[in-house]
């Protein structure tokens, strides 16, 4: 048990170990996050936005801010089961409401008070939910750009084994990707939140 808890650090290190199939998800997963983002900025969308109240800051709103934060990361990590395509649909359409939320932001307050009001808490959702994106893109991505493994067969079941490899290796990312997400939901509050 103690030899368990003593190697667990080895064992996370190595699930972020930088290959090929970490590369190709990491690159997707930028891909995909710029696209959203870009849609999202350039829509004009416009909406109400309500000033913040530094001196307000309900801790009750902890649970659904983190739980929305874990559900929307849960989705991107989908990925795995879905060959990566609920990772790349989800980064996406996450990226272009993101998009939105600062063009609105921006349009109603200003460019100097965006970044005072978004960027303390966004900058830690935004790596919790790409390290998400990260782990639901990396068995595919692992399956099709990790060389042959040592005495496996060519074909369907060689292509399998490397799949299963790539899910024990997200579990790192996902791991880290509810820390970064319970930062980011402590931070929002800290921040203040609109009455």
């Amino acid at each position: 048990m103690i030899t368990a808890v003593l190697s667990a650090p080895g064992r996370l290190r190595r699930g972020f170990a930088w290959t090929r199939g970490t590369r190709t998800a990491v690159g997707a997963a930028g891909v995909s996050w710029a696209l959203g983002l870009t849609t999202g900025l350039l829509s004009g969308a416009v909406f109400p936005i309500a000033a913040m109240a530094p001196d307000h800051q309900p801790w009750h709103l902890f649970w659904p801010i983190l739980t929305t934060n874990l559900v929307v990361a849960l989705g991107m990590v989908g990925g795995v089961v879905t060959l990566g395509t609920a990772s790349l649909a989800g980064t996406f359409v996450v990226g272009a409401y993101t998009g939105a939320t600062w063009h609105a932001c921006w349009y109603a307050t200003g460019l100097a008070a965006t970044l005072d009001r978004l960027v303390p808490f966004f900058l830690f959702e935004f790596a919790g939910l790409f390290c998400a994106t990260v782990a639901g893109l990396l068995p595919i991505s692992e399956s099709f750009t990790a060389g042959r493994v040592p005495g496996s067969r060519r074909g369907p079941e060689a292509w399998l084994v490397r799949y299963l490899a790539g899910m024990r290796r997200a579990l790192p990312w996902v791991v880290t990707s509810a820390g970064l997400l319970v930062i980011a939901a402590i931070l929002e509050i800290l921040q203040g939140v609109p009455r």
